[in-house]
């Protein structure tokens, strides 16, 4: 009620602060060094727990304090410092998750690829884009637990997540296999996905601010897009047929239920919309004081 009467240069310096400490939480483009490296060494439940909810914390974070400092006449500033770090963090992970080798790592540089598409959301601040901005959050959330369990069970089954220790994924792991590829149809916004709808209304405000803007992440995307496909297609194309001593190890239903659980929650999202997450989204957007 009073951001307006603050001063708007130390508001803005305030502002670059705070953003600093929670984009390292986030994982945010140069703070990320510590996200690609937990993920790898962290158990799957930690790591969906980490790319779902604690990078979400983050950027729960500087929307709190964006609402406050969006109130100044440093606004615009603060606009295009979000949009470029956001940029920043997509195209980076884009293009390491290209010739990436470690599946747990390339779905923590998914992970900082989307959180840098939050912030570009947050930037273009209209009410329609945090609409969608908050709801990308949650279907992130629930998109990368799944796709986290799924690189789990892989790594029971064969002790590593790196590509060069896992074959024959669909003759010992076949619901991970299907999990996974259906997780990454996901997470790269495909039709039907809960993402698609979000990554679709982000990008058309987006063009309304520059259509330059609009072809830069529409050409990380494709990026994301080819990472993905390249990495599974190699996944799950390898093979060895003389692989002795090698046993099935056996997921149990505990493993299995939490991912189709997931799965089924974000494709129900992305075909049908409830009017009560319509009206939650809406009295957050108004609370921020987004206008």
């Amino acid at each position: 009620s009073i951001a307006s009467t603050l001063s708007p240069g130390i508001m803005f310096a305030a502002f670059i602060c705070t953003f600093v400490g929670f984009a390292a939480r986030s994982g945010i483009v140069p703070f990320h060094a510590w996200l690609p490296s937990a993920h790898s060494k962290a158990p799957a439940p930690v790591s969906a727990i980490l790319s779902g909810c604690v990078t979400s914390v983050g950027i729960y974070g500087i929307i709190r304090v964006y609402a406050i400092a969006s109130q100044t006449s440093e606004m615009p500033k603060i606009s295009w410092f979000l949009i470029a770090f956001g940029v920043l963090s997509m195209v980076v992970a884009a293009l390491t998750m290209l010739n990436q080798v470690n599946l747990k790592k390339l779905i923590a540089y998914s992970t900082v690829e989307n959180m840098g598409f939050l912030l570009v959301g947050l930037g273009l601040g209209t009410p329609v884009a945090i609409f969608w901005m908050l709801f990308y959050t949650l279907a992130h959330a629930f998109t990368k637990a799944s796709l986290f369990f799924s690189a789990g069970i892989l790594h029971h089954q064969y002790k590593s997540v790196r590509m060069e220790h896992i074959k024959n994924v669909f003759k010992f792991q076949p619901f991970a296999a299907w999990s996974l590829i259906l997780g990454a149809v996901a997470i790269i916004g495909m039709p039907m996905s809960a993402i698609f709808l979000p990554k679709i209304s982000i990008l058309l405000q987006s063009a309304q601010l520059s259509p330059f803007l609009l072809l830069g992440l529409l050409t990380v995307f494709l990026f994301v897009a080819a990472g993905f496909g390249i990495f599974l297609i190699k996944l799950l194309s390898r093979k060895d047929e003389d692989a002795p001593g090698v046993k099935r190890y056996q997921a149990s239903l505990g493993m299995k239920i939490p991912i189709v659980v997931l799965l089924i929650a974000v494709f129900a999202l992305g075909v049908f919309f409830p009017q009560q997450l319509t009206n939650l989204l809406n009295s957050i957007v108004s609370e921020l004081g987004i206008r």
